[in-house]
């Protein structure tokens, strides 16, 4: 099963979401599954070596600076699109703010 997995906090950000989302493309991948990673950082780190990385336009609030918010632009709608274009996934896996969610889901 092809698995699309979008998460906004990958390594080397360090918190429960990262560390469940590096958990279940570990799992997936030792189970044969192709996986590609929507993130929003730049370079992932402890992801699977065979799994599509992504990264997709990030901001910064300046009431929560140490955290990055996916960036609802064209751009970035057309790089999701392309992208699960030429990975044709068959189930797909989100952990997102709102606005970042309705893009994914466009």
């Amino acid at each position: 099963m092809r698995i699309a997995v979008y998460s906004h906090s990958i390594a080397p950000s360090i918190d429960g979401v990262c560390r469940r989302f590096t958990g279940i493309l570990h799992e997936m991948s030792r189970q044969g599954h192709p996986t590609m990673l929507f993130t929003l950082e730049p370079n992932p780190q402890n992801v699977p070596r065979d799994t599509v990385i992504v990264t997709v336009d990030h901001m910064f609030f300046p009431s929560y600076p140490d955290k990055k918010v996916a960036r609802v632009t064209l751009n970035a709608f057309f790089t999701i699109y392309r992208a699960l274009q030429r990975f044709k996934p068959d189930v797909s896996c989100k952990h997102v703010a709102i606005s970042t969610a309705v893009c994914c889901l466009i």
